[in-house]
């Protein structure tokens, strides 16, 4: 049987997030009755883009050279300056992301109940 303290408990958040969505429902039709638009969510590909234009600029020469040197035999120091490109990118995004995942809105984000369905 269901402890019904628990179950009381869902109950009461599953009703606060439905009295919350009506409410933002309310809201937003108010505001299109009075012609105004309501705001747009975030688009995450406009943040992720800037770093994806920077590292495909960055991996446009070195690819170029690869490209080159992949129509003839290998050249062992182009290799080299290959694997070096990679390596240092790998350890730039990784300290990227370490520092932006050791942030506490990090850590708050990933204990927050997700509002999404």
């Amino acid at each position: 049987m269901p402890d019904s303290a628990s179950s009381d408990e869902l109950f009461k958040m599953w009703r606060k997030q439905v009295e919350g969505t009506e409410a933002w429902t309310k809201a937003v039709k108010q505001a299109a009755s009075h012609g105004q638009v309501p705001p747009s969510p975030p688009d995450p590909t406009q943040f992720w883009q800037q770093f994806v234009d920077q590292a495909s600029a960055q991996a446009a020469t070195p690819w170029a050279a690869f490209q080159r040197a992949a129509a003839g035999p290998p050249n062992p120091d182009m290799l080299q300056q290959w694997k070096k490109f990679l390596d240092d990118w790998i350890a730039a995004w990784s300290k990227a992301l370490e520092e932006a995942m050791s942030t506490p809105e990090f850590a708050e984000a990933l204990v927050r109940p997700s509002t999404s369905s």
